[in-house]
Parts: C-alpha cells; sequence; structure tokens
C-alpha cells in the first residue's frame, strides 16, 4: 500500500511539472482586477500631479501570488498606441485581504500611462488595464511679503504697498517672501537685479521662504521664477517699500501722441513721435500727522491733519514738486486721495498725478539721458529736515522713427552646431545675470522701431569686467548672424502689444574675469549695456470668483434636483472670466481643433485636481472670454461633485503654449450656514441630574456647577440635553411628511463619548417621539429622544449612568452632526467630578500625562481653595487663562513647577488642597519617558556641568558661573543685575520647524498656529542649503532677566519653550523671535558646549562638521564651526550665548572651489567652519577674489573663536553699525572689526579710519596674525633683518613696521614665500610684502593657524 501511495504521488508531480500552453484572457473576459473611479480607455485617462500613487480595488478568481503589474508611458498617434516606456512585471507592494487589493507607491511616468494588471484564473492569465495621466508641471501660488511680522499678500494685477513700525525711515529694508511651489524643485527669487535660489519638495509641504530679501523705498520689481527640471514657470510682481517717508511709487511715462506708456522706474527708452508732449503719472504715499488744537472755549478741541485732504483739490499741490534734468522745481498736481476722508487713525494717505513734463525736439531731445526727481513735505518731520526727495529717475527718449535696443538676451540652446534656421525657434533668456557655461554664445536683441524690410545691424562694441575696467578689442569679437529675411517678435509692454525685430550675434570670445559687463550698438540708433529685463506674462481674471473667497451655503442642500446647475451659477458664475495679456489669442484653444492643422487643447482648469472642460463664453465673442461647458450634464456634475461643500477648495486654471505656460491657483472655502447647534438655542442646555427625579431639573442642588465642572455626592445620574440640526415642522404630519421626503436621515446623527466606551448613536432613521406624544420611526434608539413642535429642536436623556466610585471625574463629549460624520459638526464637552472638594487638574492634562520631560507645570482650579500644596511646596496663586471659552475666560488657579521626575517609572505628585477648615488629599501621576526624539525636554537647575541626554550633549561651565545680561554695559539702572540658580531647560526641537511642544491636546490662544507657523519659516528659511543636519537641533534656555518697564521684579527664573504661549495671565512668554533682546540672559563666564552627531557623517568630520547657533533677535541661524573630537563623534564650540544649536555637515561647496587646483582643501574646511563666506552664495565662492581687510579681521575672529565685543563707543567710523540687523551670508560685519580692534589685533589705516573694503596685504595680514596669536616679536632689528634675508630675497622690501611680525609668522610656517623660479628651488624665496593676497591663500594660511589650535586637522598643520 505504501509503495503505491509513492508511486501515485510521483505520477501526479510529474503531471504538475508538465509545462502548460497559458492562454491569455483580456479583461472583456470578465471584470478580473476592479479599481472604483479609473478609466479604462486613453482618452480619459485619470489626470495626478504627483508621480507615485496608491491603488485600492478587488480581485476576482485571481490566484493572489501570481498578481503582477506593468507600468507603460504610452502615446497615441494616427489612433494607434505606442509604448516609448516600461517598467514590467513588478510585484512589490502588493497587499491583499481577501478579495480587496491595494499597491503602495506605483511609479508613474511623465505623461499618460497603461498600468496592466495581470494574475491567473486557474491555468489561464487574465489582465485588465487602467490609465491615469501624471503631469509634472510646477505651479506658484500664495505668494506673501512679510516685514517684521506683518504679512502682505503679493498682488497680480497692481503693486502692493508694504510697511511696518520698525522700518521707518530706513531706505533699505529686509523682508520675507514666501510661497508654494507644488511640483518645483527650486525656486529663484529676484528682487531689484539680485537672484536667490532655493531647493522646494514635498517635505515641508513645498513652501518657500525667500529669506532676507532686500526692498528700497519706493517700487520694487520681485520676478519669481520656479523650476522642475527642464519646465519653469515665472510670474513678475510688483512691491512698494514705504517707510514712513513721502514715498512715490507707479511713475509712468505717456504722451499725447498715442497711447504707449513705460514705466520710469525701470529707466526705459520710451518711444515717441517728434514734436510729442510727455508726461509723467505716478503714485505718491504721504505720512498724515495728526494733532488735536484748542479752540476759544477751553473744553473744546478740533483735529487737525497736516497734509489736509482738502488740498488734493485739483490745483497745483504746495510742497510736492518735481524736477527735470537738475532744474528749477516745479509743483505736482495732486489728486484722488485714498483714503478720500481721515480719521484720527490715518497713519498715511495715497493720492494720484499726472504731469506734463515738456515737448520732445523744443523741452525734451533724443537720445540723451533725462533724469525726474520728486520731493515732497513729510508732515511727521521738522523743518528743515522735513522734505523727502526720490532719487533721479533716468529715460531716453527714442525717435518713433529711428532703431534703438530694446532688450537683450541669451539663447540656452545655442551651440556650434545651430544653424540659421534653428535660430527663430529658439527662446532667448535674460542675459543680464545668467550664468554662461561655454563659449560660443549666442545673444539676441530686440530692436525697437525697426527697418521692416531690411535687417539692422547691431554689434558689440564694449566689454568691461566687474570693476568697471574696459577690455581691449583684442580679448573680446562678435558677429552678427544675418539671416536669410528680418525676423520680428510682438511683445507686449506696459500693456501695449510692440513689434521689434530680433537681430542674433554669436560671440566666440569673451575675457576670463569675472562678471562682464557687455555694450551694444545698433547702426544708426542707440547702444545699451545689459541691466534689465522686461517680463511677460498671461493671467487670469474670474468674474466673480477670487481667491479667499467665501461661499455660505446651506449643505443639506447639495443632494437636491439640479443643484448642480443652480449652485455654480449663483455662488460661481460657472466660472466665467477672462484670459488677459496673451499677445496671440489663437494660442488660446479650449478643445483639440483637428484642423487641419490639427492643434492640441491649451487652456485646462482643475478643480481640486479633477479636469473640468471650459468653452469659450461666446461664440461670437472675443476668445479670451470662457465659462465652464455647461451643455454637457456629466461636466456640471463633474465640477459640482469635485467641490469640497465644507472647507477649502482650489481652482487651477492651467494655459500651455509651446513655448510657454501659466498656472493660476485660486482658493475658495464653502463655509456651511447649517451648522448644527449643541445645546439648542434659547433652551436648558445640557446638564446631569439625579435619578430619582421623574423630569430633569437644571438647577439640581446634588449637582453644583462650579466652573465647567458638575461636581457631585451622588453614585449615579441621568443626562438630559438638547441640540438641533434641522426644522421638521410644528406638528406630527409635518413632521411625517419631512422624514418621508428627506435624504440620507442618516447622516443627521447624535454621537456621545465617555472614557474608552464604545460610542452612543442616533441618526433620524431611528426611533423618537414628538412633544404630542406621537413616534416616528421604528429602529430601536439607545437613548430617549424627543422633538419639541413649538421650539423645532430635539432633546435627548442619557439615563442611569454611574459615576466613578474612586471619585475620578468622568467627561461626556456629545457630538451632533448633519452631513454624515465628516461634515458639519457641534460639540459639547461635560465634565462631572464626584468629590467632597471640588477640583480640577488644568494641566497637565489626562491625555499628557505620560511625558517625555523631566519635570512638568501643575495647575490646579479649586473653587474657593484658600492654599494649595504642590508635591510640597506651596502652589503660587495665579489667574489661569482658559483659551477653550470664547470669549476667553479666567479662573483662580494655583500653580506649581515640579521637576526631577524619575525616568520610566511612575511619579506620584502628592498636592493639598485647603478651603475652610477642610482640606483634601490627592494624588497625580506623572510617568517621564525620556527618548532623544523631539519634543524631549530636561529641566536643570544651574550647575557646572549638564549631560541631559547623555553623550548627545553636555554643557560645563567654570565654577562661579552666574548669568547675567547681555547689555550690562549700558549706562542704565538694573542693567547690573546677576542671577543665580535659574533652571536652565534642555529640549530637542523638531529639525523642520523648530517645534519643541506642539501642545496637543491643549486649548490655544487665537492666532496661535499663525505665529508657529511664522515661526517656522525663520527657523528654516536661513539654514544654509549647502549644508545638512547631522544630529538633534537642541534647544537651551535659561529663562530672561527681569523686565525693566514693568514696576515689579518679574525675571524668569527657568528656561522655557521656544514656541509658548501663556497660559497666566501677566506672564510674558514670547515667542523665540519676538523675545525682548534687553531682557536676554548669558553665562558670565564663557561655558564649552559639546554634541554629539550621527557617526555616520564621520568621513572627514574634522573638516566638514561644524556648529549652527540660531540668533532669535537677527532670526538667522550663524554657522559658529567647532573643534571635533572624530573618535566620539563630537564637536565642542565656546558658549556664550542660549537659544537653538545643531550639527550640521557641509554637504555642497562651490565648483570654483573643487576646481582650484591646490588649496580646495584649506577652502572647504574654512568655508565648513563659517570661518569665510561665499562672494556670491548662490553661484560661486570667489577664490580667485582678493580678500579684503574687513574680511581677512572676520576670519581672525571666527577661527580663533573670539568672544564677540562691540557694544559702546566704536574705533573706525568708516564701519557702521548696523544695529544688530547682519547677515550670515556677509564677507565682514562690524561687529568683527570692532572686537578686533578692542583685542589689539588691528589698527586703522588713517585715525579713525579702517578702510574694511581695501585689499589687504601679504604684510599686514602677517602683522594682524602676529598680534592676534600674540606671537613673540624680536626687538632685535639686526637678528629680524638677518633672519629674513635667509628666508626671503626680496626682505629689503619690506616695510619696517612689517618685518618682526612676519619673522614670527616664517618661524611658525603659516605664510611662507613664493620661490623665485618654481623649476630650481635653490634660487631662494621672495615674500612679496605689498602683494594682495588671494582669498585661496588667506585659506590655507587661516587652516594653519586652525590646525595649529587643534581646531582642525593635523593634515592642515604648517610645515616646520
Amino acid at each position: 500500500m505504501k509503495r503505491f501511495t509513492a508511486v501515485l504521488l510521483a505520477i501526479c508531480l510529474a503531471l504538475v511539472s508538465v509545462p502548460t500552453a497559458i492562454a491569455p484572457v483580456s479583461a472583456a473576459d470578465g471584470d478580473y482586477f476592479i479599481f472604483p473611479g479609473e478609466q479604462s480607455d486613453f482618452e480619459n485617462a485619470r489626470v495626478v500631479l504627483t508621480n507615485t500613487i496608491d491603488l485600492t480595488g478587488t480581485i476576482n478568481q485571481v490566484i493572489g501570488s501570481t498578481i503582477s503589474y506593468t507600468v507603460e508611458r504610452v502615446v497615441k498617434s494616427n489612433g494607434v498606441e505606442q509604448v516609448v516606456q516600461s517598467n514590467p512585471n513588478q510585484t512589490a507592494n502588493i497587499i491583499l485581504n481577501g478579495n480587496s487589493i491595494r499597491i503602495l507607491s506605483i511609479q508613474l511616468f511623465p505623461g499618460v500611462n497603461k498600468i496592466t494588471f495581470k494574475g491567473l484564473n486557474g491555468f489561464t492569465e487574465v489582465s485588465s488595464s487602467i490609465y491615469i495621466e501624471y503631469r509634472n508641471s510646477p505651479s506658484l501660488y500664495d505668494l506673501k511679503a512679510i516685514i517684521d511680522g506683518q504679512q502682505f499678500d503679493i498682488l497680480e494685477d497692481r503693486t502692493t504697498v508694504i510697511h511696518s513700525a520698525l522700518s521707518r525711515y530706513k531706505p533699505n529694508y529686509d523682508i520675507i517672501i514666501t510661497g508654494k511651489a507644488p511640483n518645483a524643485d527650486r525656486v529663484t527669487v529676484i528682487v531689484n537685479g539680485r537672484s536667490y535660489t532655493y531647493t522646494v519638495s514635498s517635505i515641508n509641504g513645498w513652501t518657500f521662504a525667500a529669506s532676507p530679501v532686500n526692498v528700497s523705498k519706493g517700487k520694487n520689481t520681485v520676478t519669481i521664477r520656479v523650476h522642475n527640471g527642464t519646465q519653469y514657470v515665472e510670474t513678475t510682481r510688483d512691491i512698494a517699500f514705504y517707510n514712513g517717508e513721502v514715498t512715490f511709487y507707479d511713475l509712468t511715462l505717456t504722451n499725447n501722441g498715442d497711447s504707449s506708456t513705460a514705466s520710469l522706474e525701470s529707466a526705459p527708452n520710451y518711444s515717441v513721435k517728434s514734436g510729442a508732449t510727455v508726461f509723467v503719472t505716478g503714485k505718491v504715499i504721504l505720512p498724515v500727522k495728526v494733532t488735536q488744537q484748542g479752540l476759544n472755549n477751553e473744553n473744546d478741541f478740533e483735529t487737525v491733519y497736516t497734509p489736509d485732504v482738502s488740498i488734493f483739490d485739483g490745483n497745483p499741490t504746495s510742497g510736492y514738486e518735481y524736477s527735470l534734468n537738475g532744474a528749477a522745481w516745479s509743483k505736482l498736481t495732486l489728486t484722488d486721495p485714498d483714503p478720500p476722508a481721515f480719521t484720527p487713525a490715518t497713519q498715511f494717505v495715497t493720492v494720484q498725478f499726472e504731469q506734463e513734463i515738456g515737448e520732445v525736439d523744443n523741452d525734451l531731445s533724443f537720445d540723451t539721458l533725462h533724469t525726474l526727481e520728486f520731493r515732497g513735505v513729510n508732515a511727521m518731520k521738522n523743518a528743515p529736515a522735513n522734505i523727502d526727495t526720490t532719487g533721479r529717475f533716468a529715460f531716453y527718449l527714442r525717435n518713433a522713427d529711428k532703431p534703438y535696443i530694446h532688450e537683450v538676451n541669451y539663447l540656452p540652446g545655442y551651440s556650434d552646431a545651430t544653424n540659421e534656421s534653428q535660430l527663430p525657434g529658439m527662446t532667448g533668456s535674460p542675459l543680464n545675470g545668467a550664468t554662461i557655461p561655454a563659449l560660443p554664445l549666442g545673444v539676441e536683441l530686440l530692436i525697437g522701431n525697426p527697418d521692416t524690410a531690411n535687417e539692422e545691424e547691431v554689434k558689440l562694441t564694449g566689454v568691461k569686467n566687474s570693476q568697471g575696467t574696459p577690455a581691449q578689442d583684442s580679448e573680446y569679437s562678435a558677429d552678427q548672424i544675418k539671416m536669410t529675411s528680418p525676423v520680428f517678435v510682438t511683445r507686449t509692454i506696459d500693456g501695449v502689444d510692440r513689434q521689434f525685430q530680433r537681430v542674433f550675434l554669436r560671440i566666440d570670445k569673451l575675457p576670463a574675469s569675472g562678471t562682464l559687463t557687455l555694450k551694444f550698438e545698433v547702426t544708426n540708433g542707440t547702444s545699451t549695456e545689459v541691466k534689465i529685463q522686461l517680463l511677460y506674462g498671461p493671467y487670469v481674471k474670474y468674474d466673480r470668483l477670487y481667491d479667499g473667497m467665501e461661499i455660505y451655503y446651506d449643505t443639506t442642500q447639495f443632494q437636491n434636483a439640479g443643484e448642480a446647475v443652480n449652485f455654480l451659477d449663483t455662488y460661481l458664475s460657472d466660472f466665467k472670466g477672462e484670459l488677459k495679456n496673451v499677445s496671440n489669442t489663437g494660442d488660446i484653444r479650449y478643445s483639440n481643433d483637428p484642423g487641419p492643422p490639427a492643434k492640441l487643447q491649451t487652456v485646462f482648469m482643475y478643480i481640486n485636481n479633477i479636469e473640468v472642460k471650459l468653452t469659450q463664453e461666446n461664440a461670437t465673442g472675443p476668445v479670451t472670454r470662457f465659462m465652464l461647458d455647461t451643455s454637457d450634464s456629466s461636466n456640471l456634475d463633474k465640477a459640482f461633485d469635485a467641490i469640497f461643500k465644507g472647507g477649502e477648495n482650489v481652482v487651477k486654471f492651467v494655459f500651455l503654449t509651446p513655448n510657454n505656460s501659466y498656472v493660476n491657483e485660486t482658493k475658495f472655502v464653502i463655509i456651511p450656514t447649517n451648522l448644527p447647534e449643541i445645546p439648542a438655542k434659547n433652551t436648558d442646555g445640557v446638564f446631569p441630574y439625579s435619578v430619582n427625579r421623574t423630569e430633569p431639573l437644571k438647577n439640581d442642588p446634588n449637582f453644583e456647577l462650579r466652573g465647567s465642572v458638575y461636581t457631585t455626592r451622588e453614585a449615579r445620574m441621568n443626562i438630559y440635553g438638547t441640540f438641533d440640526f434641522i426644522d421638521l415642522g410644528t406638528d406630527s404630519g409635518s413632521v411625517s411628511t419631512m422624514l418621508n421626503g428627506l435624504q440620507n436621515k442618516n447622516n443627521y446623527i447624535l454621537q456621545i463619548r465617555t472614557g474608552d466606551s464604545e460610542p452612543i448613536q442616533w441618526d433620524l432613521t431611528k426611533v423618537f417621539r414628538d412633544s404630542d406624544g406621537q413616534q416616528h420611526n421604528s429602529d430601536d434608539s439607545p437613548i430617549n429622544v424627543t422633538y419639541d413642535l413649538e421650539g423645532q429642536y430635539f432633546s435627548f436623556i442619557l439615563e442611569n449612568q454611574a459615576l466613578p466610585v474612586d471619585g475620578s471625574p468622568i467627561v461626556y463629549t456629545i457630538t451632533v452632526f448633519n452631513s454624515g460624520l465628516n461634515g458639519p459638526r457641534a460639540t459639547y464637552r461635560l465634565e462631572v467630578d464626584p468629590t467632597t472638594i471640588p477640583y480640577t487638574i488644568l494641566s497637565p492634562v489626562s491625555e499628557k500625562r505620560t511625558v517625555n520631560k523631566s519635570f512638568v507645570e501643575v495647575l490646579i482650579y479649586s473653587e474657593g481653595a484658600e492654599s494649595v500644596q504642590i508635591d510640597g511646596k506651596e502652589a503660587k496663586k495665579v489667574r489661569y487663562i482658559d483659551y477653550s471659552k470664547s470669549p476667553e475666560e479666567e479662573l483662580d488657579a494655583f500653580y506649581g513647577l515640579v521637576t526631577g521626575l524619575k525616568a520610566n517609572k511612575p511619579t506620584n505628585i502628592k498636592f493639598v488642597i485647603t478651603s475652610g477648615s477642610e482640606k483634601i488629599q490627592d494624588t497625580l501621576t506623572v510617568t517621564y519617558t525620556p527618548e532623544n526624539i523631539p519634543g524631549a525636554q530636561v529641566m536643570e537647575t544651574m550647575k557646572n556641568k549638564h549631560t541631559p541626554f547623555g553623550n548627545a550633549l553636555t554643557l560645563s561651565f567654570e565654577r562661579g558661573t552666574n548669568l547675567i545680561r547681555r547689555d550690562y554695559n549700558v549706562p542704565q539702572e538694573y542693567k547690573t543685575q546677576v542671577y543665580n540658580g535659574n533652571n536652565i531647560l534642555f529640549a530637542i526641537a523638531n529639525p523642520t520647524d523648530g517645534v519643541v511642544d506642539r501642545h496637543e491636546f491643549e486649548s490655544v490662544p487665537a492666532g496661535y498656529d499663525l505665529n508657529v507657523e511664522l515661526g517656522s519659516v525663520y527657523f528654516s528659511a536661513s539654514f544654509p542649503k549647502r549644508f545638512v543636519k547631522v544630529s538633534p537641533v537642541f534647544w537651551i534656555d535659561a529663562g530672561q532677566a527681569d523686565d525693566i518697564a514693568t514696576s515689579h521684579y518679574d525675571p524668569i527664573t527657568s528656561g522655557y519653550d521656544p514656541l509658548p504661549f501663556s497660559k497666566i495671565k501677566d506672564e510674558s512668554r514670547e515667542y523665540y523671535f519676538q523675545r525682548n533682546p534687553e531682557r536676554e540672559l548669558i553665562p558670565s563666564k564663557r561655558g564649552t558646549l559639546t554634541l554629539g552627531y550621527d557617526p555616520s557623517a564621520r568621513q572627514s568630520a574634522g573638516v566638514t562638521i561644524t556648529v549652527f547657533r540660531f540668533d532669535p533677535f537677527t532670526r538667522q541661524w550663524e554657522n559658529i564651526g567647532g573643534t571635533v573630537d572624530e573618535k566620539k563623534n563630537t564637536i565642542t564650540v565656546p558658549f556664550d550665548r542660549f537659544g537653538y544649536y545643531v550639527v550640521g555637515k557641509l554637504s555642497a561647496g562651490y565648483n570654483d572651489i573643487i576646481d582650484h587646483p591646490y588649496a580646495r582643501n584649506a577652502v572647504e574646511a574654512v568655508f565648513a567652519k563659517g570661518v569665510m563666506n561665499a562672494i556670491d552664495p548662490s553661484g560661486a565662492f570667489g577664490t580667485d577674489q582678493y580678500v579684503t581687510r574687513g574680511e581677512f579681521t572676520r576670519m581672525i575672529v571666527r577661527a580663533l573663536e573670539l568672544p564677540l565685543n562691540y557694544d559702546g563707543p566704536k574705533h573706525f567710523m568708516d564701519i557702521g553699525d548696523t544695529g544688530g540687523v547682519v547677515s550670515p551670508d556677509a564677507l565682514w560685519d562690524y561687529r568683527y572689526i570692532e572686537t578686533a580692534a578692542r583685542a589689539g589685533i588691528v589698527k586703522g589705516t588713517r585715525p579713525e579710519t579702517f578702510e574694511p573694503t581695501n585689499y589687504i596685504s601679504r604684510q599686514d595680514a602677517a602683522v594682524m596674525l602676529a598680534n592676534a596669536l600674540n606671537l613673540k616679536q624680536d626687538t632685535n632689528y639686526d637678528n629680524i633683518r638677518k633672519q629674513l634675508q635667509k628666508a626671503f630675497k626680496d626682505e629689503a622690501s619690506i616695510s619696517v613696521y612689517a618685518k618682526p611680525a612676519i619673522a614670527a609668522i616664517q618661524k611658525k610656517g603659516f605664510i611662507t614665500g613664493a620661490p623665485v623660479d618654481a623649476n630650481d628651488l635653490s634660487k631662494g624665496y621672495v615674500f612679496e610684502p605689498t602683494a594682495r593676497l588671494l582669498r585661496s591663500d588667506a585659506a590655507i594660511i587661516i587652516a594653519r593657524v586652525m590646525a595649529d589650535q587643534k581646531k582642525l586637522p593635523k593634515i592642515f598643520a604648517p610645515q616646520q
């Protein structure tokens, strides 16, 4: 029998192993793979904007273990699909659960993807395919300008005016520009010719923050370009900075001969006819002074405004003038004041003007530089310094009958292989500021007023380097590329279409000396230097829809028949609008044009990423006017279904042409008007009452309401409450009729939750009675519900609820819905506390009693309590602010700080409440579970050594170190206060936004989230993109000094959260970026801080690892260097100030560092340690530039880690104090020079003059270095001379004052000479004392010094 069984098994195995021909079966043979909402044809492919997707569906009769899928990028040509890319037979991330299938992270190709799923049905292969289109184009929206914490939307159709109190009277000011750029990988922001580039990713929600961006008083042009591989979208906006002075902006030239205009602020070439009269128009912001003047009756006063609005009456306005070409001043006529009437709150007024400035060929000449200057009386200033004057605005008048150069561009795709026929199809980019990787360079010039029949002749006539030095003719060459016939292009200039001739040049040779200025001339016309770029771009304007629009809508109506038509027309006007500023309206197509020739659709609209169809509003009207295609009912339903009926919606408008693209995103919010209510208005509300009562009693004496908590000695209770979510009528018949006609009755829900119990849920499908006793519905109900016919509201009774026998409070959360569980809701919280002396623990809330911090702040509310002891200490009586109430409520509470919680075990915090003769004692249990992750906090009383997170952080102080004010030298009362025994807070912050405590489960004040968002911008915006964080971000804080502005002594003696909010009235806990610098505490003696870093970053750690500290007062990260211990994976820095600290690693250098023939390692090291900064942070380090006196001074101070010492009177008049506003990217600033001067390291070139921008000589560098290192300098001149003669052949050329220092430096090997003959070193060396020092050579010198000081690895040490 056993032998027979074995043979049978062998036969079966042999049959199974025989190959079987598998016959594929298409999806038409059965629905084997079903994915709801997906499309099975090319034309209707679902559109997504991300490169990965998840799919969820079901499988039918398919063996799960055989499933795979293939992703193919397909195109369609002549109706036939063609596969151009493929990712076949994928099996990863397929999750099966019964018949359910889920595939995660399917990687898509750009374009239309065909995803084919395969599997076995028995021995037959079956398959199904779906189509998904991935659009990877970038977009841009939500642009804002932030100045001193104030946010201004950057408008698209007009100039945005920004202002702040702190920027008053400052001609330039740093702002932040933020926005969102979905699908972009980088954003370039160009302001006044300065370019800033930032990376963008989905990790930070596609948000970017350009900071700091410097703007000037008046109008500033901002260009923002978002990139994604080879795609980019660009927009140009205007920002007017008002600094409290008379500010002119939107200055425009016009003439009476035609309708052309030109922006005066862009130094325009303005084409006019001979004899035309030229005008200038513009806007002016005028400060308004408000004063009170007494009348005859001493008790009567009148408000006086200066200037008074009455002066803007159309007549020339005294005090506001212009000057043409420096001639005498003439009055302007100011009109149209905004606001038209003043109030005591008015700070400024905006007015307009139009002024004739002269006649061409009489008062004004062609091709001559003209200037206009404006001035006005500032009512807020005192004479004679009360006249605010603009700079001179330059412009040229061009003869409309002669050619001139309008624009100079380069052709990015130009190469040696480019031929003449390809040039017209190439798109130029502005040459100014462009990085040109190689020659030849193709240049496109747009010629205004061109010859329409013949090609204009253009030449390159001059080249200047960055210092303004002209190049020799032999150093450059350029030839015009002759075209078969002239090439023309139409551009919109200041809203007017103008024709220009495109002329092309080939530049084969340029001097290799940094930034170059190219001068071009057109024959019989003008010349120009490449300075600015005028940009063109379309924009969309909706008739009704606008960004931020709020729609109040009864969402219960959305299921009504015909509601799609009604809603879209009533509230959104069917998205009617106009696409403006499109020069070629033939490019506007709302659907594919079959031709011939065939043309593709160019205009698209998406509602919450769902594509809907647009059409031309009127077939006989302008093609620029559009609306939703209402002729297709399915399109209407699709648009209506895509709209979120209770929240934010995004409408994306896309206009695509072969060479350009424009994307506009407009947001609108639907606010439901039928919000449910609990309790219902004008009712008794929600309350507990005794179970032995037959009717609810609101003020049951057994349940006393104290604050927001009911207290009782009862063991059980009933709960009564009222709510309202729909009106059913005022009689039983109306209720029945309403219920019969109501759809989705189960969307009207009452839900009650308590503790961990399953929620109690009732809806309109379940039984209830009306107030006449009539029953409605038949499904069982878990609670008693009644509908009040007169008041048209509902009430409920929850019976016989047991109270905790241990006296714990019990909380009921009662929620009402009227559009399903995901729709609008109203919630009520009922808390009942069965205690003898009622109390509420306000903090920590119950959800936050397992904590990742070694301390806890306890707040106890007990009505009528006389005292409270917490952890054996008398608690402080405070006024607690309850932010959960609207408006906020204040309660008497008791506060105590409990430190020293035991790790990984419960800590029982005892408290005693005394009220009259009664006392109760209870325990609050908190469990401290330490983990070194964001949110971890340790509080310790200041001592000699702190190790709060093990080896991750060590902070050490000398014995006797106390805390003092940072401005202790200021001659003012209270500045010399000393503090001892403060609690230092050590915390780990989130590396992206700097948040330590997100205050989950806590009620926060209004606006708190916005301030956290602003703090996140400051925290993340200035961290240098060439570094990555390789340690946790640590927050170290010791509190704040006494606020001398208050009448009482109020230091904060414990460190606190960087983004706090004050729960206690009159306790000033400020956000880290808003802290008062006059309250900053610092250690009285310098400490040391050692931070651990990620061991995986140990490669070259001694060179590339550094420490960054965030300065909350400059709101910038600062690289402070540090000494690395590669064995322990730690880095140590001096500790002078509290705040954020993080270890960074250099992740990307600069091309000119990498390509340097001998100094790469040294330059990289000093850059990584923050000793040197790049000349151009966005593009080049500047290794071959010369180092200045100011920069070399900063290098010494940074390399030696000298404490900055710069408060008080300064040594040099030519070193300006920027008032604390410094840039971390600056090559030098006043702080370092003043510190070095006080340390005796540097001296001036003349009395009180330092000349920081002068290049430093080698001998002066040696003197500075010898002084800084306190090297012993020989005083015997003969010994010095002999040593130097032996070392250098040019000893005689060294200045006498420098010889002792050079001798000392030469002994140390920090500065060496250059060989007389590199091929024969026996000929000796020269020192070249007066030669300028390259930045690369300066880096080598400083690296040697740092290695000698053991701050860099020995590899950099001088060779003795």
